[in-house]
């Protein structure tokens, strides 16, 4: 009896088809995305259904995730020191290609690192292609995909989003929730997460900007544990999002 759709993307930067939800959206009873960012964006592209859109942020439960970071301790980490992590579908969005390329330079000044990305893809291939042929098969690993990614993100140093664009990240969430210090790139939506620099360094979109920002938090301890001490002092589960899903439903 009730239509609801959903968009769970920067409506804009993803290059959704226009002339379709143009016809989509007169159909339904309420659109629905995940960001304060997205929900403007989607009322700037589509003014005349503004009454039908709405924000509801993707459920993340604090309490599961921390029992599930605990379950057990990567056995690729053992011995390791400065681990980054990545963790996204290998895609053109996710920005990896850049990761990889950032990586070759943060080696050519000497630093030690081992950056993991847990995920699967099309990209999966060209990935590795790239790995070799930028002579980093030491220093970045993939992992493909982890049933339970939790243990990867709690013991890692910093966690790395080099995403091209996003609507909400949801993995971005769970590493606020464990208090990983986190390197995000400047994609459109990113500072509906990263509020300020207690939550995160936001850098530039370009293999320059993530390798000037890994840079500079593999050496500064100090920094990581001023944001790994921030976050363990907030809550970022979000459990009570499940109230506004049963009242759009129920249509109230």
């Amino acid at each position: 009896k009730r239509k609801i759709h959903w968009v769970h993307n920067d409506y804009r930067t993803s290059g959704m088809p226009k002339k379709y939800d143009l016809k989509l959206f007169p159909k339904v009873d309420a659109v629905v995305t995940i960001s304060e960012e997205c929900l403007a964006i989607l009322k700037e592209e589509f003014p005349q259904f503004q009454d039908k859109f709405y924000c509801i942020e993707n459920i993340t439960s604090s309490a599961v995730i921390k029992a599930r970071a605990n379950e057990f301790i990567p056995e690729e980490y053992k011995g390791l020191k400065n681990i980054l992590l990545s963790v996204g579908r290998l895609s053109e969005q996710k920005g990896f290609d850049m990761a990889v390329s950032a990586a070759s330079e943060l080696k050519k000044k000497g630093l030690k690192f081992k950056w993991f990305i847990i995920g699967s893809g099309p990209l999966k291939d060209k990935l590795n292609d790239q790995i070799k042929k930028e002579n980093v098969e030491d220093c970045v690993e993939l992992l493909g995909t982890k049933s339970n990614p939790y243990p990867y993100i709690k013991n890692c140093d910093i966690f790395v989003q080099p995403s091209r664009y996003e609507g909400k990240s949801v993995v971005i969430d769970e590493a606020k929730i464990l208090a990983k210090p986190i390197v995000a790139t400047a994609y459109p939506t990113v500072r509906d997460q990263i509020r300020n620099a207690n939550e995160g360094v936001i850098v530039e979109l370009s293999v320059d900007g993530i390798y000037k920002g890994l840079k500079e938090m593999v050496f500064d301890k100090t920094k990581q544990k001023e944001i790994s001490n921030y976050l363990e002092n907030h809550e970022y589960g979000n459990q009570t999002e499940i109230k506004k899903y049963i009242k759009l439903i129920e249509g109230e």
